[in-house]
C-alpha cells in the first residue's frame, strides 16, 4: 500500500517529462509522429510507430484486396449497421441457411455489397 502511495506521489510531483511507471509510452510507441486527419479515425488506426527495413511497392490480389476490406469493414463500429442489413437480406434469401454459410457469405460478398449499396 505505501509503495502504491510513493508511486501515486511521484507521478504527480514530477513535471511530465520524468518518466513513471504509468507514464511510459505504449510498447510499440517509438515517439514517432502521430498522424492527423481531418475525419474521425478508429483508433485501430492510430497506432504510433516508424517502419522499419527497406520498403518495397507491390499491389495487393484481388483475393488479398477483399480480404482486407472485409477484415476493416467487418471491424469498424461505423459500419456496424450495414452489416446488419447484409446479414439480413441474406438470411431473408437464404432461409435455411446455417450461421456458419451466412458467416462465409459475408466474408466472400459483404465488401462487394457494401460498395454497391453506399453507390445506390
Amino acid at each position: 500500500m505505501i509503495n502504491e502511495e510513493i508511486s501515486n506521489f511521484a507521478e504527480y510531483y514530477f513535471p511530465a517529462e520524468v518518466q513513471t511507471k504509468n507514464r511510459r509510452p505504449a510498447r510499440h510507441d517509438d515517439r514517432g509522429e502521430r498522424a492527423t486527419y481531418h475525419v474521425t479515425v478508429p483508433d485501430i488506426f492510430t497506432d504510433v510507430g516508424r517502419l522499419s527495413g527497406k520498403s518495397k511497392d507491390r499491389r495487393l490480389t484481388e483475393q488479398e484486396r477483399s480480404h482486407l476490406q472485409t477484415y476493416l469493414l467487418t471491424n469498424c463500429e461505423d459500419v456496424l449497421q450495414y452489416e446488419r442489413i447484409f446479414m439480413a437480406e441474406k438470411r431473408f434469401e437464404y432461409r435455411y441457411a446455417t450461421e456458419a454459410e451466412l458467416e462465409e457469405m459475408k466474408q466472400k460478398e459483404f465488401d462487394g455489397w457494401m460498395f454497391t449499396y453506399i453507390e445506390v
